[in-house]
């Protein structure tokens, strides 16, 4: 019992260290800039993010802003902390106004808050091949 108590404290400990204090009943504004380098659309969330405090992960609900139109989608997601890479495993999901569904996937490192990950587009039932790309805590 003890030792479960202590990895608890120590995983939210990281948690609020990254992500700052947030609290159970407030969700927290936070946004994310995924860099497509070139192979993807360049991407900006702003997310409201909700703890879910038995599960050591975040709700992520906001949106996503194209940095080449501009447009706004909603856009979901959630994000977990890993204990043993000491990194957030992060999924977002939106679909563009053209019925285009766009899936992140990245890894958060908690000291840099940026990490790669890739993106896959798909449209209209056929699926695109995955992109790289950089996720970062703007």
């Amino acid at each position: 019992m003890r030792k479960t108590v202590r990895k608890t404290v120590i995983v939210f400990a990281a948690l609020s260290i990254t992500f700052g204090f947030i609290s159970y009943s407030k969700a927290e504004s936070m946004s994310f800039d995924w860099n497509g380098m070139g192979c993807s659309e360049n991407v900006i969330f702003d997310f409201e993010l909700q703890y879910l405090p038995n599960q050591n992960a975040y709700t992520l609900d906001g949106k996503a802003v194209s940095r080449f139109n501009g447009f706004t989608y909603p856009a979901r997601g959630g994000a977990v902390f890993n204990p043993a890479t000491n990194n957030f495993q992060v999924s977002i999901v939106y679909t563009s106004a053209t019925g285009e569904t766009f899936t992140f996937g990245a890894s958060l490192d908690t000291s840099t808050l940026s990490g790669s990950g890739n993106v896959q587009r798909i449209a209209h039932g056929n699926t695109n091949d995955d992109c790289k790309g950089l996720l970062s805590v703007l």
